[in-house]
């Protein structure tokens, strides 16, 4: 026999399981090896316990078999049932948590038969836990509601918080959020308390589930955070948190980033043997590989859980992956499709088990391929299913629900009953997005709506209407500019941050200039303060959604004529390949067909190459022939474009709303626009709010950037023009220019331009310290009136699903600016200052943005290759009809 001191060290050591478990290992090793010597058995069996638990939690599952092995041995040598029992829970656990939920189920129903009244309510608590991971919630609700007035009373708090965590998570997936706030909340309060950090983990990690179903994506971004830091600080596994960040990405539409965490998932529960989480991250894989377009590993991976969770008998899991499955195999190129009956099984078995959303997912899939196959009725029946859930559930579910009842009224020949139903889908999503500041989630969102926006615009077409068509088409576009967030408040860690990234960046340009390469180190350090700044500003708050929801924007022709004056509107529209302009001209409204979408689409790609080619290449006979392909394709895509308007549009100003790949057109290279002031803009109803918006008065700035050649001259010319003295060289600080930014009425910025497809918001100006980004403009309250970016593809916004565009420009009209005017396509930067020369004497002469930089395009030798290019791909986005702030007051006095 030993002394109580064993037993109290042993205890302390299964104590510190909650709290460090690699202490716990430590402690409990420790402790069973002088207990044996002392023959204390009984106290060698805790010891092991506490070491098998520890091993558990840092997911070392061999180490886990063997303490277990050990604790019941010891337990059953001293000739203790109680102690065996308790064993036997330690072994029930490591069981379920590794795949074998059945058996850790029976070794449970032995341990509950040998353990007094306090410990018997501890295993009824595991018990529950496995009950709930088999998806028997019914009976894991009934073991909880035994267990935790059990637990209250008798003062176990550390097993009450363990029993409140799990149950907090049955009640997210029966939908009952208050109920698992409330439980999810107490175990927070008590594991601060008590100081468990591990199980404060688990909370945290879990209220990332709770706010992700409730739609709160930066309250889940914060408890992610949270959670990830305690991990780390325990050096704890955390492929769970990683599951539900993919969970989170998957829900704003970031496809990419959910895949890479989900693939991370797998590795490490893979790694760490944890066979129960394992297919249900490969099935989470697949969904995120399907949406980021690999459908064929998406059913691979979907197919093996699918196996998984069969042998396991977790039937309810089975049914989700049979989701996955079907889903994924409609997206393949080959290979054969469900039928119909088996996706209407599917669907409903899915629905049984509890994946309302999945259910959704597949009833519409085979709606699609009931109308195919011309079985009305039976597409009929399943969209009335799919819509049912569209008042209750995740705001992307809601919104494919509306969408579902949108197709059904269609299908009934209701077309306004059916724009309707999409309009409503497309409201959820406007106040889903109103709840971020985020840019690039903000942006995401749209694209879960673009299915909806399709639907609304082809009924629209249907119909006739070019107003409605308009509406249609304003609804399917940058509605992430229509909704400016609440400026996040001053945050000096991202400041310092955003600091570091610049000098980071300015040591990587040296290392270039010198050796030719940077350090892998120095690269490493950048992306990872790039993913520290994204993480930083996601957590930042949207405002609240107005009473009844955003507002729609009015895009009737009462509201948009008094802005254009004489000027014409042309917005761009695609629906089923095809292109369509409506046109908005003296107060009448058109709608015209433009043809295949595909054909335009071919030569806008062509026009980037060939003014790349145009840009390079410095002999003669190269660049006269890059300058004949240039003005082909330009030739060709007036023809498509422009020509089929002229007879509506005539001369005049023009107002274009791109869609898709027009966002980034050289308007001015098409004949018919070469000379034309033209203003672009996102949307109408944007360029409406651009042009109504007061004049920011203030001083004029003008600034060059390092390495750029001909950047100090052409600063020095556009100065003089306005009387004032250039910022040069290392009075070109970032902090200097977004100074200048906010309190300026014209900026000219001559610099390298940087635009980052893989991360917009880091697309940027190179100043004297470092890059000046999108996240650095976006931290501003108010930016210049008028900026001209001679920078090569400043202007050259990433598109997004749902016509979203996010860079350089689009951060300067979100942020006050009324005219940007930047380059869309590679130019020669060295050949750009006569252009700017020219376009700046006409704004300091009152000509208004857009009919300066036609005079100024229009000046350019065109038989000159490098002053062509350079002219040919800036374009003014924004008002384009105003006079600078600064020459506004002038014109008045």
């Amino acid at each position: 026999m030993g002394d109580t001191g064993s037993l109290t060290r042993a205890e302390e050591a299964l104590r510190l399981v909650q709290e460090n478990p690699a202490e716990a290992i430590r402690l409990g090793t420790a402790v069973s090896r002088l207990s044996r010597r002392q023959s204390d058995l009984g106290a060698a069996s805790v010891a092991e316990r506490a070491v098998g638990l520890a091993s558990v939690h840092l997911h070392d599952l061999s180490g886990a078999s063997r303490q277990r092995g050990r604790a019941v041995e010891l337990a059953q040598r001293q000739g203790s049932a109680e102690l065996a029992a308790e064993a036997r829970m330690t072994l029930a656990f490591a069981l379920n948590r590794y795949g074998r939920p059945e058996i850790a189920l029976d070794e449970m129903g032995a341990a509950l038969a040998d353990l007094r009244p306090s410990s018997r309510i501890r295993g009824l608590t595991q018990r529950a836990a496995i009950l709930q991971q088999l998806g028997r919630l019914d009976e894991a609700l009934a073991d909880y509601r035994m267990a935790v007035p059990a637990l209250r009373r008798a003062g176990d708090h550390v097993w009450l918080q363990r029993a409140l965590l799990n149950r907090g998570v049955l009640h997210a997936f029966r939908l009952s959020y208050g109920a698992a706030a409330r439980d999810l909340h107490e175990a927070q309060e008590i594991c601060a308390r008590m100081g468990l950090t591990l199980p404060a983990a688990f909370v945290e990690e879990n209220l990332v589930l709770l706010h992700r179903r409730l739609g709160d994506v930066t309250s889940a971004l914060e408890h992610f955070h949270a959670a990830q830091r305690l991990y780390q600080q325990l050096g704890a596994p955390y492929g769970s948190l990683l599951l539900e960040g993919s969970e989170l990405m998957l829900s704003v539409g970031l496809h990419g980033e959910a895949r890479e965490a989900a693939e991370r998932a797998v590795a490490e529960f893979v790694r760490t043997g944890r066979q129960v989480s394992a297919p249900e991250a490969r099935l989470l894989l697949a969904r995120a590989a399907v949406l980021d377009g690999d459908p064929g590993y998406g059913m691979a991976q979907a197919r093996r859980a699918l196996r998984e969770f069969s042998r396991q008998g977790r039937l309810e899991w089975a049914a989700l992956a049979d989701c996955a499955v079907v889903l994924a195999q409609s997206e393949t190129s080959n290979g054969r499709r469900a039928s119909l009956r088996r996706l209407a099984d599917v669907a409903a078995r899915a629905e049984s088990a509890g994946w309302a959303e999945s259910a959704l997912d597949v009833r519409l899939l085979a709606a699609r391929a009931a109308h195919e196959r011309s079985l009305t009725p039976e597409a009929r029946r399943l969209l009335e299913l799919a819509s049912r859930p569209r008042h209750h559930g995740l705001a992307a579910s809601r919104a494919r629900a509306w969408y579902a009842l949108a197709v059904l009224r269609r299908d009934g020949c209701d077309l306004r009953g059916s724009s309707t139903a999409a309009a409503r889908g497309l409201q959820i999503l406007d106040d889903y997005r109103a709840t971020m500041a985020a840019t690039d989630l903000r942006a995401r969102v749209s694209g879960l709506g673009v299915e909806l926006a399709r639907l609304g615009l082809a009924n629209a077409i249907a119909g006739g209407n070019p107003v409605e068509v308009l509406s249609w088409a304003e609804r399917g576009r940058a509605r992430r500019l229509l909704q400016r967030p609440t400026l996040p408040p001053s945050d000096p860690a991202l400041a310092h941050l955003l600091a570091e990234l610049r000098s980071v960046v300015a040591e990587l340009t040296e290392q270039h200039r010198e050796r030719g390469h940077a350090s892998h180190g120095l690269v490493d350090r950048q992306e990872k303060l790039e993913r520290e700044i994204r993480d930083v500003m996601r957590r930042q708050r949207g405002g609240a959604s107005p009473p009844g929801g955003v507002p729609q924007a009015d895009t009737s022709v009462s509201a948009l004529t008094p802005s254009l004056g004489g000027a014409a509107l042309v917005e761009f529209a695609e629906a089923h390949g095809v292109l369509y302009a409506v046109c908005l001209v003296d107060g009448h409204s058109s709608l015209r067909c433009l043809g295949p979408m595909e054909a335009v689409a071919g030569l806008v790609r062509w026009l980037p190459f060939a003014l790349r080619r145009l840009a390079r290449h410095t002999a003669a006979d190269s660049a006269s022939a890059a300058v004949v392909l240039v003005r082909r394709v330009a030739q060709d895509l007036d023809g498509l474009l422009a020509a089929p308007l002229h007879e509506t549009v005539g001369q005049r100003p023009l107002v274009l709303v791109p869609t898709g790949l027009l966002q980034s057109m050289p308007w001015s290279l098409l004949p018919s626009m070469a000379g034309r002031p033209v203003a672009v803009a996102p949307s109408a109803t944007l360029w409406r709010d651009v042009m109504a918006r007061a004049p920011l008065p203030g001083s004029v700035a003008v600034v060059a950037g390092p390495g750029l050649p001909g950047a100090e001259r052409e600063a020095v010319e556009i100065s003089r023009i306005h009387g004032i003295r250039p910022m040069l060289g290392a009075d070109a600080s970032v902090d200097a220019v977004t100074r200048v930014l906010s309190r300026a009425s014209l900026l000219h910025v001559a610099a390298h331009g940087s635009a980052r497809a893989d991360n917009p918001l880091f697309s940027s100006l190179q100043l004297a310290d470092g890059p000046l980004t999108v996240y650095d403009l976006e931290r501003l309250d108010r930016e210049a009136d008028t900026v001209v970016l001679a920078a090569c593809e400043s202007g050259r916004d990433v598109v997004l699903a749902g016509d979203e565009m996010i860079g350089l420009g689009a951060a300067l009209l979100s942020r006050g600016s009324r005219n940007v005017i930047a380059s869309v396509v590679p130019v020669p930067d060295a050949a750009t200052r006569p252009l700017m020369v020219a376009l700046h004497q006409g704004l300091a002469h009152g000509t208004p943005v857009a009919h300066a930089l036609a005079q100024a395009q229009s000046g350019i030798d065109q038989d000159d290759p490098s002053a062509f290019a350079a002219a040919a791909g800036f374009v003014c986005v924004g008002a384009g009809f105003t006079c600078t702030a600064k020459e506004l007051v002038s014109v008045a006095q």
